[in-house]
């Protein structure tokens, strides 16, 4: 048996390919909603909590206003916009596939942390057909904070040893 326990993987950018999705549902919600931003600072914001992402542009351009009421009007137009990219293609990172028989070969459990949350995440382990491989599947919606706070990892490693 390996000395290596359990192997995380990122969703986006590592299992499958990272073609813009993220940012284009940021730069529609934001837009469509009169929230002003620069694209270059969203992709500084890549891989934070989605709805702190929104909330940082909100308050920026109107910290006086009905800042909750904006952040979450145009949290539900990114969530329609994400999950409408990701329900049209979804491409797996070429060897990933062959990666996750490697680990499982080896004794390896793996599971996935994502920023994304449950739904997205669902969708694409569902697309993909590779649900079955990982041991846990922890969102970023599933914990208090996610990255760069430990959260994920650590719920996704008490899965591991609880057999969860």
């Amino acid at each position: 048996m390996s000395r290596v326990k359990l192997v995380v993987f990122d969703i986006a950018g590592t299992l499958i390919e990272d073609h813009g999705e993220v940012i284009r549902a940021f730069a529609n919600a934001l837009r469509e909603n009169g929230i002003p931003f620069v694209e270059d600072e969203l992709k500084k914001w890549k891989g934070a909590s989605k709805r702190e992402v929104i909330r940082h542009f909100v308050t920026r351009a109107d910290p006086k206003g009905a800042v909750e009421e904006r952040v979450e009007t145009s949290y539900r137009c990114f969530r329609a916009e994400l999950e409408r990219c990701y329900s049209e293609e979804v491409v797996p990172i070429a060897g990933a596939l062959e990666t996750f028989r490697w680990c499982r070969e080896r004794g390896m459990l793996m599971a996935t942390t994502t920023g994304f949350y449950r739904e997205i995440s669902d969708l694409v382990l569902n697309q993909t057909g590779w649900r079955d491989f990982f041991a846990a599947n922890i969102s970023s919606s599933d914990v208090r904070e996610g990255r760069p706070a430990p959260y994920m990892i650590f719920r996704a490693m008490r899965r591991r040893a609880s057999g969860a």
